[in-house]
């Protein structure tokens, strides 16, 4: 598990599975996210093909040609397999897979446990797994000999900035949560905070506008190496337009719960989030939905569900929130909204392993708020 700070790398694992037979479940339809200049994606064929011959729906995007339908889904990598029944998402694969990882999530009930995602990222040794060297001897066809297997597709800057364009467009779930989702997405902000030696790029989220003067919450740990002095810098968007202000720290702890707050002056009008509020403003498996800045992009949408609740440390009283999907590096800070759109975490760790996201739980956010007294802030409502 790591912190998103400025540096980023992947945690990867390979994963070996024992020799299980399964069933497909008879409604699935598997999407295929692929990119035409993909090596990877280009390597997955084969075997599609040969699930096509079995009777398995396979529905082929291109990312480049459907771009609002992949922003639909979430998709932020290809390869992505995501298994559908009915119009709704049993599970979903990113990364280079085996036959045998695509027929167990096939397989997923349509009310069952979700199959975890085991990618096999980025290999120094390509075809490490024996199960994809058997799959692609099976399938009679190696492309790519030793190409290395690799999370992201190797399309040109062009192409990335392609899809980052369209990202800005993301399609709305349903118009009952489409103003919660604007709302978040316009309290969201880009910060850079400096040192000796650079800076280090994370998200906020406005939490309270008023008198020209804006507060922003986010992580702690961005100032871990800060002092009051340091400068912070925060890009605000609006009306696809981007404005730089120079932020002051107003608090921080960076170890225990990883959270902070800044204040910034400006003359935009600026939309705030509410505060989740309530003895338990979330559940377990509740659909939920992020936004941060992706390695020091333009803030985008990342739709998921809650997966965990303070499941880490529960000896200590710690506040987490466990979701599907690591985020990105860059994400530090960004926060977490319920379908009403009010914050109820803030993101602080990715285990790119496990593929989950770690968040600052809501009794943190509620505590940094008390610690400055501006509980107020908090809702009343519960969910």
């Amino acid at each position: 598990m790591k912190h998103l700070g400025f540096s980023f790398f992947l945690l990867v694992e390979l994963f070996a599975f024992q020799k299980i037979s399964f069933a497909q479940n008879s409604d699935s339809v598997l999407l295929y996210f692929a990119s035409p200049q993909s090596a990877p994606c280009q390597m997955m064929k084969p075997l599609l093909t040969q699930l096509e011959r079995e009777g398995t729906p396979v529905r082929y995007v291109d990312v480049l040609n459907e771009p609002y339908f992949s922003s639909r889904y979430g998709v932020r990598a290809t390869p992505t397999f995501i298994v559908t029944s009915g119009g709704s998402e049993l599970t979903r694969l990113v990364g280079v897979q085996g036959m045998r990882q695509l027929r167990r999530a096939l397989a997923t009930p349509e009310h069952g446990k979700l199959v975890p995602t085991h990618s096999l990222g980025v290999s120094s040794r390509p075809f490490e797994s024996q199960n994809i060297r058997q799959d692609l001897r099976a399938s009679g066809s190696n492309p790519f000999n030793n190409r290395e297997i690799g999370l992201v597709s190797s399309e040109s800057r062009s192409t990335r900035n392609a899809v980052t364009l369209e990202r800005m467009s993301e399609v709305m779930p349903n118009r009952s949560v489409a103003h919660s989702i604007e709302r978040a997405k316009s309290a969201t902000v880009r910060m850079r905070v400096y040192d000796a030696t650079g800076y280090g790029i994370g998200t906020g989220t406005i939490i309270d506008a008023r008198n020209g003067e804006a507060l922003i919450i986010t992580c702690g740990h961005l100032f871990r190496d800060s002092n009051r002095q340091t400068r912070v810098e925060v890009d605000l968007f609006r009306g696809g337009q981007c404005e730089t202000v120079i932020a002051r720290i107003i608090d921080f702890d960076a170890e225990v719960h990883d959270i902070g707050l800044v204040s910034i002056r400006t003359n935009q009008l600026v939309d705030a989030v509410r505060i989740a509020g309530g003895s338990q403003p979330v559940r377990n498996g509740e659909t939920v939905f992020s936004f941060g800045c992706d390695r020091g992009e333009i803030p985008s949408r990342h739709d998921t569900r809650i997966t965990g609740i303070n499941k880490y440390d529960q000896h200590l009283g710690l506040s987490n929130l466990e979701i599907d999907g690591a985020p990105l590096d860059g994400r530090s800070g960004g926060g977490l909204f319920d379908e009403k759109g009010q914050l109820v975490g803030i993101c602080n760790a990715a285990d790119y392993r496990e593929n989950i996201g770690i968040y600052a739980g809501p009794g943190y956010i509620q505590w940094q708020l008390r610690r400055i007294g501006l509980e107020h802030l908090i809702s009343v409502l519960t969910i």
